[in-house]
């Protein structure tokens, strides 16, 4: 294997123990619309409700 390769296993590694560590580098949050929060709460899916 070639030394790029090794090193970048190495990295994959160490960033794996970090994040089952709690140590992430960043984290994303997603706000969730509204309508899809009420529809989550009422069981419905998108899916299911007319469409107009």
């Amino acid at each position: 294997m070639d030394k790029e390769m090794e090193q970048f296993g190495r990295d994959l590694l160490e960033s794996v123990r970090q994040m089952k560590q709690g140590e992430a580098a960043r984290m994303t949050r997603v706000e969730v619309p509204r309508a899809a929060e009420v529809r989550h709460r009422m069981g419905f899916r998108r899916k299911s409700l007319p469409s107009f």
